[in-house]
């Protein structure tokens, strides 16, 4: 049953604008990484391999820009779309435990969420092998892999309590406000280097950042926050998916 309940929802993306929009972003930013680069100073240049540059610079705009606003507004739509469509109510009466339409939807969301941040790290490999000059190497990509998917991952606990707003609201714009509210928090924590480790919407950064790993109290702190965010998102979304109305 599951599985047929991920197909549907799969089948649900066909011709979604929102689809092709999240697989154009990757290529614009890695790209930006790449002018940012080239604009540096020759020592900048020099002091690191090309890929490394890349993927660390990339991975900013995927964990504190784009991934919170752009994640947020692909969760919005997948449960949005069915109050949108006036199809939620169809949803919830059939006799399949409601929960498994919701697990259904989060599976959905992770696998997006994962595809987007692979290809995002595809972009800038492939923008470094133009420059095999430029060190090149593979364990710079095996490990730049490993940190882009765990970045997005990460990511996708503080997500939950956009689905929580969105269930709760029954709106874009709410849900569109907590993503623009996610990227500018981030922004601030960024450049408050003090408090990003306790910011949810940027410790996957924190956890997975190319320059200074995160000291053990920084990554207790981290996980902390984490898990209790998991754990109030995951109680509010079960509450309010069993109190929804028929």
């Amino acid at each position: 049953m599951m599985k047929a309940l991920v197909r549907s929802e799969l089948l649900k993306l066909k011709g979604s604008w929102l689809l092709r929009l999240s697989f154009l972003l990757p290529p614009f930013f890695a790209l930006l990484a790449l002018v940012m680069n080239l604009a540096g100073s020759q020592a900048a240049l020099s002091a690191e391999p090309l890929l490394l540059m890349l993927l660390r610079q990339n991975h900013i705009f995927l964990s504190l820009l784009t991934g919170n606003l752009l994640f947020t507004l692909i969760a919005t739509d997948l449960f949005f779309k069915e109050f949108q469509l006036r199809t939620a109510n169809d949803v919830i009466a059939v006799p399949v435990p409601r929960i498994r339409f919701i697990l259904a939807k989060e599976i959905v969301l992770f696998l997006w969420m994962m595809c987007i941040g692979i290809a995002s790290f595809l972009v800038c490999l492939i923008i470094a092998a133009f420059f095999p000059d430029r060190g090149f190497s593979s364990a710079t990509a095996v490990g730049g892999l490993w940190r882009y998917i765990c970045s997005t991952a990460i990511q996708f606990v503080p997500l939950q309590l956009g689905v929580w707003i969105t269930l709760v609201f029954k709106s874009y714009i709410v849900s569109l406000g907590l993503g623009i509210a996610a990227v500018v928090g981030s922004v601030i924590a960024f450049n408050t280097k003090e408090a990003i480790f306790l910011y949810p919407y940027s410790i996957g950064f924190v956890l997975t950042n190319f320059k200074t790993p995160p000291t053990p109290s920084q990554l207790t702190a981290s996980l902390m926050v984490l898990g209790a965010m998991a754990a109030v998102c995951s109680a509010g979304i079960a509450l309010r998916v069993r109190r929804m109305d028929i």
